[in-house]
């Protein structure tokens, strides 16, 4: 753990977009495809923050945080939070949500949100350890 080096991707390498692409497939492998300009886009867009977890040179974790403003806040929203396989339960995924929490509180961002499936226990019970607490509300989807 003593390795472990948290960042935020500024600029797209083909390195960058491999690993990305691999921890996609890890987390779902249903998603859609990311091609070099889809993750080179998200880098440079100023509301989303690409976060990663570097070992040595190697990327082994990574979470997109999206802050945006609403009319009374700024908000954000954590999304696509994965950790390698072959890194998990090292402690890699809570230092890594730490250093998004730091990132939005830098950001301005007065609420932080994610969402995650009642199957994922391990993750479920790491985001109420660092303060998140489940809401009572609906989440409503459409797919356009």
């Amino acid at each position: 753990m003593d390795n472990i080096a948290f960042e935020e991707v500024s600029e797209f390498t083909p390195e960058i977009g491999e690993a990305i692409r691999g921890l996609t497939d890890q987390l779902d492998k249903t998603h859609q495809d990311l091609s070099d300009h889809d993750i080179a886009d998200m880098i440079q867009n100023p509301g989303t923050h690409l976060l990663i977890a570097k070992d040595s040179d190697t990327i082994v974790g990574m979470v997109t945080l999206i802050v945006y403003r609403i009319p009374f806040k700024m908000k954000a929203q954590i999304e696509d939070f994965v950790i390698t396989e072959r890194m998990r339960g090292k402690g890699i995924g809570t230092k890594l949500l730490e250093y998004s929490i730091e990132q939005a509180k830098k950001a301005g961002v007065k609420s932080l949100n994610l969402t995650s499936r009642p199957t994922r226990v391990s993750a479920n019970l790491l985001y109420q350890k660092l303060g998140f607490e489940k809401r009572d509300t609906n989440v409503y989807r459409i797919e356009l």
